[in-house]
């Protein structure tokens, strides 16, 4: 972006050489893309990605209208940008901790690249380096989908695509403690099939194998499946609380936010 005034030669001392500085101009062809924690610049994509997150990371931080109680809502998610998970995690907490957050796995990585992404190692912050963010009223998905629009077109879209659909699902035919997974409520019904895209740009479409399912769940990664005969399932529901405990399961996070949020109204009074 072009700032002017961006460089100060107000000062009578600032000189460059025998130059004076008052010809100099003050304005300036700056970066708009915020650099990555560790200092690397970000560029192409991730450039454009930086400038998104950075402006969601903005909307959200402090925004006083999601924080009112009479807003009532119950998931959280920024599809296809785990960036995000840091502010709807300080987002959800302002809100006494009443919702649940679904993050979406990098739609770029493979099934080995994801499960070393989940893990977070050597990353500094959210991104497509790893998910730093280990939050117990979370919970990450993968891979991402093909569906089609309302105009028949086909397209790639995030596993939060079809996680959001099942959860919602899951409690208009039974209750949020209820597993939103599995062949009965876990069958996905607006995607046609799983995979992630290619170094070329291409959507590759996968059927995760029974070693990468048990991996990514060992790994806290809920696997998306995708079996001949009974098609698109969510085949895991492990939450990112970090020990062992009720709490590592979506169902058990579920119930205790909706708790939270009836008993804060019944007990007002």
């Amino acid at each position: 972006k072009y700032v002017r005034n961006y460089v100060d030669i107000t000062a009578d001392n600032i000189r460059m050489g025998d130059v004076s500085m008052a010809a100099y101009s003050p304005d300036r062809w700056v970066t708009e893309s915020a650099n990555h924690a560790d200092g690397r610049g970000s560029f192409g994509r991730h450039a454009q990605r930086r400038v998104i997150s950075v402006a969601m990371q903005a909307a959200i931080a402090g925004n006083e209208d999601l924080r009112d109680p009479s807003r009532n809502f119950t998931l959280l998610v920024a599809p296809n940008m785990p960036e995000i998970t840091d502010e709807l995690v300080t987002l959800n907490t302002d809100r006494g901790e009443t919702g649940y957050i679904i993050v979406d796995a990098p739609m770029r990585k493979t099934p080995t690249e994801a499960v070393a992404w989940v893990q977070g190692n050597g990353a500094a912050e959210n991104g497509d380096d790893g998910l730093v963010t280990k939050y117990t009223y979370s919970a990450v998905y993968y891979p991402s989908g093909r569906s089609t629009t309302p105009a028949g077109d086909t397209v790639t879209v995030p596993a939060s695509h079809m996680v959001l659909y099942q959860y919602v699902y899951n409690d208009q035919i039974a209750f949020p403690w209820f597993a939103p997974a599995g062949l009965l409520r876990g069958t996905v019904r607006n995607a046609s099939t799983v995979g992630y895209i290619t170094g070329e740009e291409e959507f590759k479409a996968i059927s995760l194998s029974q070693g990468q399912r048990d991996s990514m769940y060992i790994n806290k990664l809920n696997p998306i499946a995708n079996f001949p005969a009974e098609g698109v399932v969510l085949y895991g529901q492990k939450s990112l609380h970090q020990f062992d405990s009720a709490l590592d399961r979506v169902n058990v996070g579920r119930l205790v936010a909706y708790l939270r949020e009836r008993l804060d109204d019944i007990t007002r009074p």
